[in-house]
């Protein structure tokens, strides 16, 4: 089985897991589930050997972020966050993505969202992606 199809196939498993029982759920009118983006970063390094295009897309349930997209070295992640508020705008998250050469990485970032606009920085490279309510 290569890579793609194995994506597909966890991909597959959170949908039914995450977003399939949300569209019966009354906690979506309450802002508990939310979709977002991954588009475009820009590293703080030299940055002509990586990818600054992710085509990313993840679910937000409360505090639990799952998602996939394609990473810096070109090649599909997974990944896994918790994703805690600060106040209205900044929030702070943590967790686990795979696919990179050396394996599992962490994750860590600080993220400013204004409207459907959030901007993401780790300490690699600044995010930029949309988020929305579901419903």
């Amino acid at each position: 089985m290569n890579k793609c199809s194995i994506t597909a196939a966890i991909l597959a498993i959170h949908f039914f897991i995450w977003v399939l029982p949300a569209v019966t759920n009354e906690s979506i009118a309450s802002g508990h589930y939310r979709i977002g983006t991954l588009n475009e970063s820009i590293h703080y390094r030299d940055s002509k050997d990586l990818n600054s295009s992710h085509n990313g897309i993840y679910i937000v349930h409360e505090n639990n972020v799952f998602g996939t997209y394609y990473n810096s070295e070109f090649e599909q992640s997974l990944f896994y966050m918790r994703n805690n508020r600060i106040n209205n705008i900044f929030s702070f998250s943590y967790g686990l993505a795979t696919g990179y050469g050396f394996g599992t990485v962490p994750m860590i970032g600080l993220s400013a969202q204004l409207n459907i606009f959030k901007l993401t920085f780790t300490p690699e490279a600044a995010v930029l992606g949309l988020e929305f309510q579901l419903f």
